[in-house]
């Protein structure tokens, strides 16, 4: 995922946003269905590699640019919005997918999810997203405000030559790491510990479905606390519920 967020920048001045989304689309699909055939973990690794390249160019990257080509005003609660989706997903297909894997098999379950992932997400990249909202008329035109027009147009922040020259760059960039290290520390392998302490493999799965229709929700209200004040406000709210919530897993028995 950091090697494509990397490229991102370059890559998007060649290449079309849609083109980008759907390239990631066929990748996290692809190796997830590759993952259901890995027998050794070089396979696995293989298959982890086009997973995040793929969701470095889908998800995250897009998702954000396209806040900027379609809001003004309110691009906090857009976004909280569409980020919300992922939650909503993983709150649905949870426990679909531990149902599966009892079912079945593991391998077929992945086997089956990247079935679905090409299936249904290429065809909405292709035909839904739009890049850019449609104009009506010259005022509306000249009104809008672009990812593309902030770019080459008037500069509303420092270039990365720039900020690299800040400590505020560096210490910002460590702070995203710490916090992503924690995060994916937690998040990830709570089914894992969930199982090792004794809980059903189904009750897992509605755990985790709480887990994420709570993200949902997270991701909307956060999005509105930086629209109705600002994001130093946002994010000091998310990280005192973050530190709380770790507060009282620690006092779980």
């Amino acid at each position: 995922m950091s090697i494509g967020a990397f490229s991102y920048g370059k890559l998007s001045q060649k290449l079309s946003l849609k083109f980008l989304m759907i390239s990631g689309v066929i990748m996290i699909a692809a190796g997830v269905l590759f993952m259901s055939f890995s027998t050794t973990l070089p396979m696995f690794y293989f298959a982890g590699i086009l997973i995040g390249l793929g969701l470095s160019v889908a998800t995250v990257i897009p998702a954000s640019i396209l806040m900027l080509n379609w809001f003004g005003d309110k691009r906090g609660g857009a976004l909280g919005i569409i980020l919300a989706s992922t939650g909503i997903g993983a709150m649905v297909f949870s426990p679909l997918v531990i149902y599966f894997i009892d079912l079945k098999s593991f391998e077929y379950t992945l086997a089956f999810s990247g079935i679905i992932l090409a299936v249904l997400l290429v065809p909405v990249v292709v035909f839904v997203i739009k890049e850019k909202p449609a104009t009506q008329n010259k005022e509306e035109s000249q009104a809008e405000t672009t990812y593309e027009e902030q770019r080459q147009g008037q500069k509303s922040g420092l270039s990365l030559k720039e900020a690299r020259k800040t400590f505020a760059f560096y210490f910002c960039t460590i702070t995203v790491v710490m916090y992503s290290i924690v995060f994916v520390g937690v998040t990830y392998f709570i089914p894992s510990y969930l199982l090792d302490i004794g809980l059903m493999p189904m009750v897992v799965g509605v755990m985790i479905s709480l887990l994420s229709g709570a993200n949902a929700i997270g991701k909307i209200i956060m999005g509105k606390i930086n629209d109705v004040f600002n994001v130093s406000i946002c994010v000091t709210y998310g990280t005192v519920l973050f530190i709380i919530a770790m507060v009282i897993a620690l006092l779980i028995q």
